[in-house]
């Protein structure tokens, strides 16, 4: 086996996405000026450690001497090896510990290292690259003055995550994970947090060494360190009879109340275990937070989550801990293979949020919070920021970070947690985590374990709700029949009216129907809906008077029961439409009172129509009345049409026409 060594040394006010909504809010808008190019044009090997020594000109960002070591093994006959390297001064780059020649080609975020390797690596063969460098990276890297002085990396360069190629040569793919050490050196008394273990912590004169070392592969854009005056905060988590330390590192200012605001981790911590399987995928290691200045966003790092956000003195934040948390197994341990498949990290832990907090003593339930706190952000916000739907898998890059890979993305896991059933649907979660840990998968690999285990095609779900756009938008009717005392016939008519534009489909979707009777009875039903319009015949033998659309909120929609809009014309000079209808549902007799006036005086009366209508928006009873302004006109309805025939038993919408103003009410006949 051959051994080679090549070493590179190197060494703003970042622009920051939001995070308080976990990389899907707002955002200090500065955005790279290049396409980004994460696909795989850099191969031929697969980095296994880097070794990454930086001495820092503290309070500040400058790396005065940067040195990273790559150890790596070819995946090709290599002769050549590139890196992404942007921005710093290159100051040697060696192999074997003897110069050699590189180039640097390509512009802007994706400015590449091209090291001349000196012969021909064969595949299988492990080399080692050493590059040193200096000076002070653009992005990445950040400085604040917040308490006396606080330095921090930052993987997403608004809106991709690229930010280590900035600080350090590396092969900055998702695919690509290693090992690595972080070492770093600053004066004394200020600290250093980076992912792993602390290994060591040299004095050196009047400044001191950390050596962190991270043991788990992780990908290059979940590399991080933070400098400052830190106070930590010590806990430990046992799990299965093994104990791991927690240390949260936070401002002395707010580290009362970071006692309080970090005090469940432990708790999620066993949560996640139980619910995901396996337990802590960093468990050799540690957890905890780290604060930084509060540029309202928090990144979920390995072993360390950075808290952009301000921490208070309750638990306020307990969402935003939960999310980040469950990061540790959806992103730290199984990685995307690229930004195509980032709702596998987003909308797995946005979901995480509505099992914890069903979890959580003082949460939401978990239908309440998928509802609230998810489906409906989403369904408000769907169209950001493009001004149209967009398919959760391989959004744009500025539509990563967006309720549809965080919110749509959990919605997915809610409604295929409906169609597996939930047993089958954590032993999924657990089967596919098992499969994955520590390494990438795309979601393809998802559908996979999901249909192995299932043991269905679910193309059609996977099509519809991960490879297309939208949700379905659907309107409903229902009327009956009476075919006996105890037996009716159930009509449901189902239309599905969202645009296909923007590559929207019709949904194929199970929808669960309760309907109920007048004593308080249900029955539950299941239709398979597909098409734009779609009528079902269910047979009962309860007489349902009203039924419930999709009553758990199972599936991501608008739903709207359709008929007659109430309305009232705004332009009207006196809006002064009265329209009341008791009893209602009826059986027999219904009476309907009324009272309207339009540009008429007191003394004057005048003509206006109160018609009934059914679902179709077909007249079957019209009056034509003389309406007495200012009092209070009746007039009852037996249930029958303008030939005396009469109607069936359904809903029906009675309206109050007069001039350029109508109002309309909904009526229930019962029999």
């Amino acid at each position: 086996m051959m051994i080679l060594i090549i070493t590179l040394l190197y060494f703003n006010e970042p622009l920051f996405l939001e995070k308080e909504s976990f990389l899907r809010g707002s955002i200090s808008k500065q955005t790279v000026n290049a396409e980004f190019k994460l696909a795989d044009s850099i191969s031929g090997y697969d980095v296994i450690n880097y070794d990454i020594r930086l001495e820092i000109s503290f309070p500040g960002k400058q790396i005065t001497k940067g040195w990273t070591e790559i150890t790596a093994v070819a995946t090709d006959n290599i002769d050549t090896a590139q890196f992404n390297f942007v921005g710093l001064n290159i100051d040697s780059v060696v192999v074997n510990g003897i110069g050699t020649n590189y180039t640097r080609t390509d512009s802007g975020l994706n400015k590449l290292l091209n090291v001349d390797l000196g012969t021909t690596i064969m595949t299988g063969d492990t080399f080692v690259i050493g590059i040193g460098y200096n000076g002070t990276p653009s992005e990445g890297l950040y400085y604040s003055t917040v308490n006396a002085g606080i330095a921090y990396t930052m993987s997403v360069i608004w809106p991709v995550p690229v930010g280590a190629r900035y600080w350090f040569p590396c092969n900055d793919v998702f695919t690509d994970k290693a090992t690595s050490s972080i070492s770093i050196t600053v004066p004394l008394g200020y600290d250093v947090v980076a992912n792993g273990v602390l290994e060591k912590v040299d004095t050196i004169s009047t400044n001191c060494k950390y050596k962190w070392v991270e043991s788990y592969s992780i990908p290059t854009w979940y590399l991080a360190f933070s400098i400052s005056k830190y106070v930590i905060l010590r806990d430990t988590f046992s799990y299965k009879g093994d104990t791991m330390p927690v240390a949260n590192f936070v401002f002395r200012s707010d580290s009362a109340s970071a006692v309080t605001a970090f005090s469940n981790v432990t708790d999620m911590l066993t949560f996640f275990s139980d619910t995901f399987g396996d337990g802590y995928p960093f468990f050799n290691e540690k957890y905890g937070f780290v604060r930084l200045p509060d540029l309202k966003w928090a990144m979920e790092y390995p072993t360390n989550v950075f808290f952009a956000l301000t921490i208070p003195n309750n638990h306020t934040r307990e969402m935003t801990i939960a999310h980040e948390t469950s990061h540790q197994w959806w992103g730290g341990s199984i990685t995307p293979i690229s930004t195509k498949d980032i709702w596998l990290n987003e909308g797995f832990a946005t979901y995480s949020e509505a099992l914890y907090s069903n979890h959580w003593q003082s949460g939401l339930s978990y239908k309440n919070y998928m509802k609230l706190q998810i489906m409906d952000t989403f369904l408000v916000q769907e169209n950001s920021p493009l001004g149209h739907p967009f398919s959760i898998y391989a959004p744009s890059d500025n539509c990563l970070w967006t309720p549809t890979t965080y919110e749509k993305g959990a919605s997915v896991l809610h409604m295929l947690r409906h169609i597996t059933g939930d047993s089958l649907f954590f032993a999924i979660l657990k089967n596919y985590y098992a499969t994955y840990k520590y390494k990438t998968a795309s979601t393809a690999d998802f559908q996979n374990i999901v249909e192995g285990m299932y043991g269905k095609d679910l193309d059609w779900f996977f099509d519809e709700w991960i490879y297309k756009a939208g949700h379905p938008s659907y309107e409903y009717a229902f009327w009956y029949d009476s075919l006996a005392v105890d037996s009716f016939n159930l009509h449901i008519l189902v239309k599905q009216v969202q645009s296909h534009n923007y590559n929207v489909p019709s949904f194929k979707m199970p929808i669960d129907i309760k309907v109920n009777n007048l004593t308080g009875d249900t029955v539950s039903l299941v239709i398979e809906d597909s098409l734009d319009s779609q009528k079902f015949n269910l047979l009962l033998n309860i007489k349902p008077v009203n039924i419930s659309f999709d009553p758990d909120n199972w599936i991501l929609k608008t739903k709207k029961l359709i008929g007659i809009e109430e309305s009232v014309n705004p332009q009207s000079k006196i809006p002064n439409l009265q329209l009341a209808i008791y009893p209602n549902p009826f059986i027999q007799k219904t009476v309907i009172s009324y009272s309207a006036v339009v540009n008429s005086t007191p003394n004057n009366s005048h003509k206006a129509e109160l018609s009934i209508y059914d679902l179709t928006g077909r007249v079957v009873k019209s009056f034509l009345i003389t309406n007495t302004p200012i009092t209070i006109n009746k007039i009852t309805w037996d249930g029958r049409n303008n030939a005396g025939e009469k109607v069936g038993s359904g809903i029906y919408f009675c309206e109050l026409k007069d001039g350029n103003q109508k109002k309309i009410k909904k009526i229930n006949l019962i029999k």
